[in-house]
């Protein structure tokens, strides 16, 4: 049986190399799909995990110095501060399960985001 298996590979040597490329294309292709399936649902998964905050709490000189729609889409550099009690108090709200308190920093000049001289924003 042997013998017939290797005289048939050894006459039909272009065929036999074609269906040995062909199905070891089509393994990988399938192994990198399947890989490729498993890392968007990972990624879906902990993108819904932490889906974004539900309720954000601008301390409340902020309106004095930036309209509304200025907090979440704009960067405005502004100075603002915020006592450690307000987290306490957010976390007391009925409904509210997790609170973080959060600090951002980010340099700003002309090139990046067209101040006029060198800032700092906060977050």
């Amino acid at each position: 049986m042997r013998e017939l298996i290797k005289h048939s590979i050894e006459m039909r040597r272009t065929q036999s190399v074609a269906t040995l490329l062909t199905v070891a294309i089509s393994v990988a292709v399938l192994f990198a799909l399947a890989l490729t399936t498993i890392g968007v649902q990972s990624g879906l998964f902990r993108s819904s995990e932490r889906y974004g905050a539900d309720l954000m709490v601008i301390p409340a000189d902020a309106a004095a110095s930036l309209d509304e729609s200025a907090y979440l889409f704009t960067g405005s550099p502004v100075t603002m501060y915020m006592p450690a009690s307000v987290a306490d108090e957010v976390a007391a709200v009925e409904g509210v399960s997790t609170t973080t308190v959060q600090f951002y920093g980010q340099t700003l000049n002309a090139s990046c985001c067209s101040a006029s001289s060198p800032a700092r924003l906060i977050g």
